[in-house]
C-alpha cells in the first residue's frame, strides 16, 4: 500500500448476533485489518458516512470508534480530510523462517530439582455445574449473582473520580480502600479481626498459597489441614515436605 491507498469498507464486519456491542465488534475489526494487511502509516480509512452505510449502522458509531482507535494509537485524524493509519500503530510480527535450528533435547529429569509426576493428581471436572452439591469455592451462581450493583461498581471504577486510584501502582502498599473494605466486611463475617497492616492482597488463592507455603513449611512442623478442605494447600504442603495432619470438620467447625 502507498500512503494515498485506502482501505474498503468491505474489509470490516459486525454480526449483530454476536454478544458484543457494535462499537467493539468493529474497533477489533479494524484493529485486525490494519494487522492483517501491514497498512503502512498514512493508508486512508473509510468515510465514517460510507462505512456506515456499508455496515448498516449509525454514522455516530463509527465516529466513536474512529475517535476510539485514535486515543488507542492506531489512527491519526487529519483535518477535514478524515482518518489515517497512524505512524504508532503496531505493526504484525514478521513470519519467522521456515528453516530452524532444531532443538536439542533436553533431559528436564537433571534441571528439575524434584519429580512432579509423583504428585497427588486433585481432580476437578469442568462439570461441576452439573453436580447436585459441587464442593466448589470462588465461582460464581449467575442466579445469585447482583448484576445491577455490579455494573454500579465497574461504572464508578471506570470513571475519571476513581480512575486515578485504579490505575496507580501502590507500590509497598495495597490498595487501602480495599483493604478497609475487607476488614471491615469480609473478614468480620468469619470472625477475624485484623488491622491494615495485617492484611495482604494477593494475586489469587494459588499466590496466597505460595507466598503461606514459602514462609511457614518446614520438614520438623506438622500441619493441621481441615478434612474436608482445601486439596491443593495440603499438597502444596507435602510438596515442601511438611507433614500434614488431616483434621476432620464437623458441623461447628475444627475441633480446637
Amino acid at each position: 500500500m502507498t500512503s494515498a491507498d485506502r482501505i474498503a469498507a468491505e474489509m470490516f464486519f459486525v454480526d449483530r448476533r454476536d454478544g458484543r456491542t457494535l462499537q467493539m465488534q468493529l474497533a477489533t475489526s479494524i484493529i485486525a485489518t490494519i494487522l492483517d494487511t501491514r497498512a503502512r502509516p498514512g493508508t486512508r480509512m473509510p468515510s465514517s458516512r460510507k462505512l456506515a452505510e456499508y455496515l448498516g449502522i449509525s454514522r455516530l458509531t463509527v465516529t466513536l470508534v474512529y475517535q476510539e482507535l485514535v486515543a488507542r494509537g492506531y489512527l491519526d485524524a487529519l483535518p477535514r480530510s478524515g482518518f489515517v493509519v497512524s505512524e504508532r500503530a503496531p505493526q504484525r510480527r514478521i513470519d519467522l523462517p521456515q528453516r530452524l535450528v532444531p532443538a536439542r533435547d533436553v533431559n528436564w529429569g537433571d534441571w528439575l530439582p524434584r519429580r512432579l509426576d509423583n504428585r497427588r493428581q486433585i481432580l476437578k471436572p469442568q462439570d461441576w455445574r452439573s453436580y447436585d452439591f459441587p464442593f466448589v469455592y470462588g465461582q460464581v451462581d449467575p442466579r445469585l449473582f447482583d448484576h445491577s450493583a455490579w455494573r454500579d461498581c465497574a461504572r464508578r471504577a471506570l470513571g475519571t473520580r476513581d480512575f486515578t486510584g485504579l490505575a496507580d501502582d501502590q507500590l509497598t502498599q495495597d490498595d487501602p480502600v480495599l483493604v478497609d473494605y475487607i476488614r471491615k466486611n469480609t473478614l468480620p463475617r468469619r470472625g477475624i479481626r485484623a488491622g491494615a497492616d495485617e492484611v495482604l492482597i494477593t494475586l489469587g488463592a494459588q499466590n496466597a498459597v505460595w507466598i503461606a507455603v514459602q514462609l511457614l513449611a518446614r520438614s520438623d512442623r506438622t500441619a493441621a489441614v481441615e478434612d474436608p478442605g482445601f486439596p491443593d494447600f495440603a499438597e502444596a504442603l507435602r510438596y515442601a515436605r511438611m507433614p500434614v495432619e488431616y483434621v476432620p470438620v464437623d458441623g461447628q467447625g475444627l475441633d480446637p
